[in-house]
């Protein structure tokens, strides 16, 4: 313990020795005199518990079913680590990288993530004082990261450089992802609650940009060159395999193997410099971007795979990046059709239950954000 740090705050919880911690948002029958939200409960386990991850299920079902979040982005201000509908706990793609039907590509899978979490806690506890950005390999991209990004990472009144905010920093009551002025954190919790904040700002503002980081199914839906048999729609789906392996995504062996970097365990998805790979003339779409094909499929977020243009709808995320249009499932057209068919028989033959993988039970939200 350092010598600035307050005496060790004694509590203990129910919630100490989860690995995960499921809590409904709706929490009105709890107590008679007051009212408190999932997130709330979420703010108050996170600093005060020594769990694992945090999920908050059932917030947001506007339209009093599922939603999935068309923005692509998550509140910073929450501190779960993840939102579902409690509908999708059944949801193999939840637990497991070999997935059916529904499948949001910005879900962890749990079962992995709770040991990225610990991990990304030990790391944080050995560099309390250390930059957030040179942990994240970010220190030399900060002029990539978007406003937002950069604001949120902030803390008010500072005069600090954004590449010198450490991950105490992080977390104290002047900074946007920090906690409430006038809470006080046990110095044990401290690495905890950093760990957790800042992985939600990565997954919040920085990785669905796709712009520092690129993942595989959107590097190459920019760069279609990169599919050795791009015209089979089972090449493209290889690259939203869950996995870091290069040669499990057919990727291996490719103009842009030198421009992989690796961010585990903050990210378990294989991970590309943008910056890099946008100038790699080797690259047919750099070195002659008028003469090359566009690719005849689209990658859906909501189903992590990819499918024919004609049965996508697109829409305008909100993610800070120019590349903000992004596709989901067209439930209404023959293309969607047979791959729900082909969905439906992979389930049974699985023994899994259907409704927990069927993209027809999910509401894109907000509607106004999908394209006429």
């Amino acid at each position: 313990m350092r010598e600035e740090d307050p005496p060790p705050i004694e509590y203990g919880s129910i919630f100490d020795e989860a690995d995960i911690i499921f809590l409904d948002y709706d929490l009105l029958d709890v107590d008679e005199d007051s009212y408190i939200t999932g997130q709330e409960l979420a703010y108050l386990v996170r600093c005060y518990s020594s769990c694992g991850l945090i999920v908050v299920m059932n917030e947001g079902e506007v339209v009093g079913r599922p939603t999935f979040e068309l923005r692509l982005e998550t509140p910073i201000d929450h501190f779960a680590d993840l939102r579902i509908s409690s509908t999708h706990l059944g949801n193999p793609g939840l637990w497991s990288d070999d997935f059916i039907g529904y499948r949001p590509w910005a879900w962890p899978i749990l079962s992995k993530e709770v040991a990225s979490f610990a991990a990304r806690v030990e790391i944080v506890r050995e560099r309390l004082d250390e930059s957030v950005l040179e942990t994240l390999k970010l220190n030399d991209l900060s002029d990539w990261l978007s406003q937002r990004a950069v604001e949120a990472l902030g803390i008010r009144g500072s005069l600090k450089q954004l590449t010198e905010i450490t991950f105490q920093d992080v977390v104290a009551p002047g900074s946007t992802l920090g906690i409430r002025s006038k809470d006080v954190l046990d110095g044990s919790q401290i690495p905890r609650v950093a760990a957790a904040r800042v992985s939600r700002w990565l997954k919040s503002l920085v990785l669905p940009a796709q712009d520092p980081f690129i993942d595989a199914p959107h590097l190459v839906s920019r760069f279609p060159s990169l599919i050795e048999r791009w015209r089979e729609i089972s090449g493209w789906n290889k690259t939203a395999t869950l996995t870091s392996d290069l040669t499990a995504l057919g990727l291996g062996h490719t103009p842009v193997s030198d421009s992989v970097i690796d961010l585990s365990p903050w990210n378990d998805h294989a991970l590309w410099l943008w910056s890099s790979v946008r100038e790699n003339r080797d690259i047919p779409e750099v070195s002659d971007p008028w003469g090359s094909e566009q690719g005849p499929v689209v990658f859906l977020e909501d189903l992590s795979q990819f499918i024919r243009r004609d049965a996508a709808l697109g829409f305008a995320s909100q993610v800070p990046s120019m590349h903000d249009i992004r596709f989901v499932l067209a439930t209404n057209t023959s293309g969607a059709a047979r791959l729900l068919k082909r969905e439906k028989k992979r389930a049974k033959a699985r023994g899994v239950e259907w409704d927990p993988c069927d993209p027809t039970s999910v509401t894109p939200y907000p509607s106004t954000l999908l394209a006429e």
